[in-house]
């Protein structure tokens, strides 16, 4: 089979490479950087936060700017590619004007988010998908999943925090609440709140009698229920000793020719490096690469354990 892939490489250029590797490339997965969803799927939450712009149609029929963070570990530099919140709602609806998903860098002076966000994207409703799950109080609640792959948010190494504030400003006026346990130890640090009118610039109302982050204290430490994920970048990849080079026109050898090929079917390419290319285009450099090559050309007999 490989010999036969080689030939045909060989024959039919690099049209019947692309075709080759949309038949052999294997899935990319992203990391799981933070999951605390078992929080409802297990039945241990007990409390929802006020956590929204919105609210005129809610509880205290007032606009209000509230915000809850909490707080997750992040091992190596990270592409955030999907972010999971569950909620609750006053009226039953789904956030009208979609998710304000902030990360925020940790303060590590006081163990609690920066007061400037990092980075900040608005998910609208047609660009996220959502379920209705169990409820710990007697509105309903929903699981918003939300593609983040072209935001372009990398995080580094390190303590972040993340809040998502659902938006119902001028649509219906819902009020929403995010789902937690405060009857679990806590995880990593604190949750904290504030009122988000200073940092954002409007003039809605508070609703935890603070603009700066403080710990929640209201219901204790509402651990939140959400999932982050993420694909490593930059460097080597995650498994550098997993990278080889790729005898691409199957000659016995790698040579600036091989370099040619793969240049001309996935861009540019340094030729004294002829490991370490995206083979699946996908940002980074790691195993689905390396099991691409060995599929189209061969197991690799000396990969390299080193980038130079």
């Amino acid at each position: 089979m490989e010999n036969i892939l080689k030939g045909l490489a060989m024959k039919t250029g690099i049209g019947m490479l692309m075709m080759l590797l949309s038949a052999f490339s294997p899935q990319t997965s992203a990391d799981v950087i933070y999951d605390s969803l078992w929080i409802v799927d297990d039945m241990w939450m007990d409390a929802g936060s006020g956590n929204a712009i919105g609210g005129f149609n809610g509880p205290t029929r007032r606009t209000m700017d509230a915000q809850i963070a909490d707080d997750f570990e992040v091992d190596g530099e990270h592409r955030i590619t999907v972010v999971v919140a569950d909620i609750m709602s006053y009226n039953s609806t789904v956030p009208a004007e979609g998710v304000w998903v902030q990360f925020y860098r940790h303060d590590g002076r006081g163990n609690k988010p920066s007061e400037d966000v990092f980075a900040e994207v608005v998910m609208l409703p047609e660009e996220f998908d959502v379920e209705e799950i169990e409820s710990p109080l007697r509105f309903a609640a929903y699981r918003i999943t939300m593609d983040l792959a072209d935001t372009d948010i990398v995080l580094d190494t390190g303590t972040w925090w993340v809040n998502f504030q659902p938006l119902d400003i001028e649509t219906t006026g819902d009020w929403f609440w995010y789902i937690g346990s405060v009857s679990i130890e806590t995880i990593g640090h604190r949750s904290h709140v504030r009122d988000g009118w200073l940092a954002h610039d409007n003039n809605y109302d508070p609703l935890w009698g603070s603009t700066t982050w403080i710990p929640h204290d209201f219901r204790g430490n509402n651990t939140l229920s959400m999932r982050i994920e993420g694909v490593a970048v930059g460097g080597c990849g995650r498994d550098p000793e997993w990278i080889c080079d790729g005898d691409v026109d199957g000659d016995g050898q790698v040579n600036p020719v091989d370099s040619g090929l793969v240049q001309a079917a996935f861009g540019s390419l340094d030729d004294q490096d002829l490991c370490n290319y995206d083979v699946d285009c996908d940002g980074q450099i790691n195993p689905v690469d390396s099991g691409i090559v060995q599929s189209l050309f061969g197991t690799c007999e000396a990969p390299r354990d080193v980038c130079p």
